[in-house]
């Protein structure tokens, strides 16, 4: 018998035999079954109706087991196809993401490329722009690509932890003139205000000054105060004005009435 076999199968039909046997034919009989189930070698029968018994059941028992052992390969390929399915997806996933990092990477390299060209050109102009008195510090600000400093698409905080000045220039609003207030200067002071241990914290309150009121009235401060320090009064999320109660707007109601009187007797 199989080691991971539990049982065996006897049928009803055998009841038309077995009850022509007496009680000692019958538990010889399933001796008999047992023993041949669990060590598959055939006992010794004595008594020839037993025997006979024995053979009709042998044959059902032989052929149970072969098809029982069709059915355990048949679910162990079924598993072993889902199992390879399975390792071929998780394989090509890793490859698409493999693929698309050095994708990612080919870009940047392509992108820092035509940063260093657009520096060259943008420096030229701007000294041109500036020797002819027509200066255009606005036009620099706004022009994210240039206000990226060269090498930092490659560079990674020892720490592990990125939030680099493009990701920072991306974010920061513009104001109600539609222009990024500050981004050039605030390039240019980066690396000394922003560290392996704050930056982490400059993103929070950069991404919580992005929540205040005063953002959303388009009213933005320059890029360069807010990298200087500014940035420290937001680390935490801006809360908001209380509600007022029934109380306080009786006060003020009372409070505007007595001005009107004070206003109207003069």
């Amino acid at each position: 018998m199989a080691e991971d076999k539990k049982g065996f199968l006897l049928y009803l039909d055998y009841w038309e035999f077995m009850k022509k046997l007496s009680n000692d034919q019958i538990g010889q009989l399933m001796k008999c079954i047992f023993e041949y189930e669990k060590n598959l070698e055939v006992p010794e029968i004595d008594d020839l109706a037993v025997d006979i018994a024995f053979t009709q059941i042998k044959n059902n028992l032989d052929r149970n087991r072969v098809e029982y052992a069709k059915t355990v390969e048949k679910r162990r390929k079924a598993a072993q196809k889902r199992w390879e399915q399975k390792e071929k997806a998780i394989t090509q996933d890793v490859g698409s993401a493999e693929t698309e990092q050095a994708m990612h990477v080919h870009n940047l390299h392509k992108g820092a490329s035509t940063c260093n060209a657009n520096d060259a050109d943008n420096d030229t102009d701007n000294d041109t722009d500036i020797e002819n008195g027509n200066g255009n510090e606005k036009g620099n600000d706004n022009d994210i690509r240039n206000s990226v400093p060269l090498g930092e698409l490659f560079e990674m905080p020892k720490n592990g932890l990125a939030f680099t000045y493009t990701e920072f220039a991306i974010m920061w609003p513009p104001g109600k003139d539609n222009y990024k207030h500050g981004l050039t200067p605030a390039r240019e002071i980066w690396p000394q205000f922003v560290t392996d241990e704050n930056r982490m914290d400059l993103k929070q309150a950069t991404q919580n000054y992005l929540e205040t009121e005063m953002v959303k009235k388009g009213m933005v401060m320059s890029a360069e105060k807010f990298v200087r320090g500014a940035w420290r009064d937001y680390l935490r999320p801006e809360k908001p004005p209380p509600k007022k109660t029934a109380v306080d707007r009786a006060r003020e109601q009372a409070s505007r009435i007595k001005k009107e009187m004070t206003n109207g007797s003069r």
